[in-house]
């Protein structure tokens, strides 16, 4: 049975970076036909769940509203090159638990993210996304390395 991804799920964080992880997964869409969501997570720091002041939901709003305009633009581009319906989305909260349950939601085939090359003990310390996302994934996950 051919493998087939009509949905694929490009997570990126917006660095340097990024453009590696999104040729990849553009790639890929092209390949395959597919719809490409590119997403973006603002992540709010632990204490901030607790409640909102009225100065933090702005600074959130701020730095969403600065990452919508960076996939716009990303999202165009990817078009461009794959060929492929692409849309930009950014969510707020964990990036891996909003992640996954975007992909769950959406029924995406394939979520494709980059990982950086942090030192062991650097990746147990402050945790990866792309390690979550790939331990707690029912869905297959590609991983991408990107520089540091």
């Amino acid at each position: 049975m051919p493998v087939e991804f009509r949905k694929i799920l490009c997570a990126v964080a917006l660095r340097d970076c990024t453009e590696q992880v999104v040729k990849f997964a553009a790639s890929l869409a092209k390949r395959y036909n597919s719809l490409l969501y590119i997403v973006t997570v603002v992540e709010e720091p632990m204490w901030a769940q607790r409640g909102f002041d009225e100065d933090l939901e702005a600074l959130f709003s701020t730095l969403e509203e600065r990452d919508r305009l960076a996939l716009r633009d990303l999202a165009l581009k990817v078009e461009e090159l794959s060929k492929s319906q692409v849309e930009p989305v950014v969510l707020r909260g964990r990036p891996d638990k909003k992640i996954l349950s975007f992909a769950e939601e959406k029924g995406v085939d394939l979520i494709v993210i980059g990982s950086h090359t942090a030192p062991p003990v650097q990746k147990v310390v402050l945790g990866s996304t792309a390690l979550k996302v790939v331990s707690k994934s029912h869905i297959p996950v590609l991983v991408v390395p990107v520089c540091d």
